[in-house]
């Protein structure tokens, strides 16, 4: 039993470590990359505005805006070097359980890395070091911190066979095909609660799964 439990969580570990890869790759490159992503996922034009004044600051290296790329840097560090170490565990051979539980571990250091980049850029923007309370934003700062686009962007458009395990698991058991193309408006996320969550739906019986 164990070896077939390691086998599923070979698979799903290996597409979440893929996913976290391109994460890495492209929304959690640089400061400037994370700015781009938010941008796209801010619910108001006001929150967009603020962050593409940013990212062009930071693309023109303006020194108001190095303390927040000099501390976003080592998240971005840490990120990228979580994605090799998960990398190298789910391909651990032979696979085990204890493989399983240190790729997870990696897995969230990668999500506490993004959380924290995100924290830094909210921060920044709400102002919320100025020694005159009456000039803090909070609430830019909750607006950055709730955007969900650099966690879904790795998610969005998955299709082809990619993640063809989860597709078969999800059909078989829930009656949803091609449910990793989904991915991205399953994905619910709580700052707060620092929880992740994908909600999957499908309407009427399912017939009983042998094994499950």
């Amino acid at each position: 039993m164990a070896e077939v439990v390691a086998s599923l969580l070979a698979d799903l570990l290996s597409f979440c470590s893929a996913r976290a890869s391109d994460l890495v790759a492209s929304t959690l490159a640089d400061t400037a990359s994370l700015a781009a992503a938010l941008e796209r996922g801010a619910a108001t034009n006001d929150i967009a505005l603020l962050l593409k004044q940013f990212h062009d600051d930071v693309v023109a290296s303006k020194p108001a805006v190095q303390p927040a790329v000099v501390a976003i840097q080592p998240h971005v560090t840490a990120a990228k070097n979580a994605v090799a170490k998960a990398a190298a565990d789910v391909g651990a051979s032979p696979f085990t359980l204890a493989s399983a539980a240190q790729a997870a571990i990696d897995l969230a250091t990668v999500a506490t890395e993004l959380d924290a980049a995100i924290a830094i850029v909210a921060h920044t923007l709400g102002n919320m070091d100025d020694p005159t309370v009456a000039n803090r934003k909070p609430l830019v700062e909750t607006a950055i911190n709730a955007i969900k686009e650099p966690w879904i962007a790795p998610l969005r458009g998955l299709a082809g066979g990619v993640g063809k395990d989860f597709d078969a698991l999800a059909t078989q058991v829930l009656g949803l095909p091609a449910a990793t193309g989904t991915l991205d408006t399953a994905f619910a996320r709580n700052a707060a609660a620092r929880e992740i969550a994908f909600t999957f739906a499908a309407g009427g019986e399912r017939a009983p799964v042998p094994a499950f």
